[in-house]
């Protein structure tokens, strides 16, 4: 087997250019943030103007806290920092893969993290993603399916709106095809109960992307006329409370102005509700790309 350093978390810079063609260059640097570690890593192209960039398993062979900086012609320049906590196995005798798909309707869910630990679950091995067909592919390749040695491994699953075991168990045995499938639960959001009024939800996570539960979600209208359709509004506050799931959903009328507060996670707004059925309230937080 081989044992590589692997990076803590995806590091990711976001970047908006107006100058069509042009590409970021991304150079990683040491603690001291003085001697070149990494030069011109990954770089990827999203939406028009967007980029981002991935330290991949295998680059940087020491542990420690890294710098990096994003230059552009004509910008100045980006800076962070990303940490390489410990030693991942990527390579075993073993080859297998690993499907995760719906519970109840057999249907493969894409963009799930995929965490692999040791027997013990404290040692992190890989991590990944589910691609489109739900199969797991680790962060740096391409393709699904990787290997490991025989043993058993614990895995951990997440994704907003599905419900996943705490953790999933494998055992990676000789003369087995040692394909695995995970299964979770997919939420269904809506439709609200009447056509009038717009069901808004939203699903909350802590710093580790973990769902944070018991969360108050408190709601009230926020100026007058407090009208919707043949209705006129009291303007009481009602509170809800997230899920397990870090899942909250409550409905409220079409072209509504309301106040919406989650205290404990420190975020209060105001919104007019638009005039349809579903609305994820994540796209009204979310800062738009510039023009």
């Amino acid at each position: 087997m081989d044992i590589f350093y692997q990076a803590e978390q995806i590091v990711q810079v976001i970047f908006y250019d107006g100058d069509v063609g042009l590409l970021p260059v991304v150079d990683i640097y040491d603690p001291e943030g003085m001697a070149l570690v990494l030069g011109q890593a990954l770089i990827e192209q999203g939406l028009p103007g967007e980029y981002r960039f991935v330290i991949p398993a295998g680059s940087i062979n020491q542990l420690g806290v890294f710098s990096w900086v994003v230059t552009v012609p004509g910008h100045d320049a980006i800076r962070g920092a990303f940490k390489v906590v410990k030693n991942v196995l990527i390579m075993g005798s073993q080859s297998i893969t690993i499907l995760i798909r719906d519970r109840m309707t057999l249907i493969s869910i894409a963009d799930v993290n995929f965490s692999l630990y040791d027997s013990t679950g404290d040692t992190l091995v890989a991590y990944g993603k589910s691609n489109a067909g739900g199969r797991v592919v680790l962060l740096g390749n391409v393709d699904p399916g990787f290997s490991l040695d025989l043993g058993t491994y614990i895995v951990r699953l997440s994704k907003a709106l599905v419900s996943f075991e705490a953790t999933h168990t494998i055992h990676v045995i000789l003369g087995s095809a040692n394909n695995f499938t995970l299964e979770g639960t997919e939420l269904v959001i809506g439709p609200p109960s009447s056509l009038d009024r717009c069901l808004v939800y939203g699903n909350l996570a802590d710093f580790g992307l973990r769902p944070d539960p018991n969360n108050r979600i408190v709601i009230s209208t926020a100026k007058l006329p407090r009208i919707s359709g043949d209705w006129i509004l009291t303007g009481k506050k009602k509170v809800y409370y997230s899920d397990v799931l870090g899942h909250f959903q409550f409905e409220i009328g079409q072209g509504v102005t309301f106040r919406i507060s989650i205290p404990e996670a420190g975020i209060a707004y105001i919104f007019t509700t638009p005039f349809q059925l579903l609305l994820d309230l994540k796209t009204l937080i979310e800062p738009k790309v510039p023009d």
